[in-house]
């Protein structure tokens, strides 16, 4: 009864500069997704990732919050930057990292056709 909230997350190799990287990861998430999983590359995982976040990276207020404007907020170095490259360790793993949902009443056929597609994709994204 209820969700496990369980997830597989996968890091694909070295596909060479920035933007191949990405594009690698946008490909094999589209199609884990038109295969029926429900996949996600972290690079685009909207507000998990923290230069996606509008709030950091334009170091905006919150409604009753004291979170930029604050006195006491830090004025160190994480407060002059928020964008990507910040945590450049991070942000490579960000690049190369697919993940999806596992259902909560996983049974062998829904593995089986799980496994099936992710064999397929990652044969047609990175042939041996």
């Amino acid at each position: 009864e209820g969700h496990t909230g369980g997830f597989v997350a996968f890091r694909l190799p070295d596909a060479g500069d920035d933007a191949a990287r990405i594009a690698l990861g946008r490909a094999v998430a589209a199609d884990l997704r038109a295969g029926g999983l429900l996949a996600v590359f972290l690079h685009d995982f909207e507000v998990h990732v923290y230069y996606n976040v509008p709030q950091l990276t334009g170091r905006l207020d919150l409604p009753g919050g004291c979170n930029w404007s604050c006195p006491r907020a830090a004025q160190g170095p994480a407060f002059r930057r928020y964008g990507r490259g910040t945590l450049p360790r991070l942000d490579e793993a960000l690049t190369d990292t697919v993940m999806f949902w596992v259902p909560s009443l996983l049974d062998e056929r829904l593995e089986s056709d799980a496994c099936r597609l992710l064999d397929e994709v990652l044969e047609r994204h990175l042939p041996r």
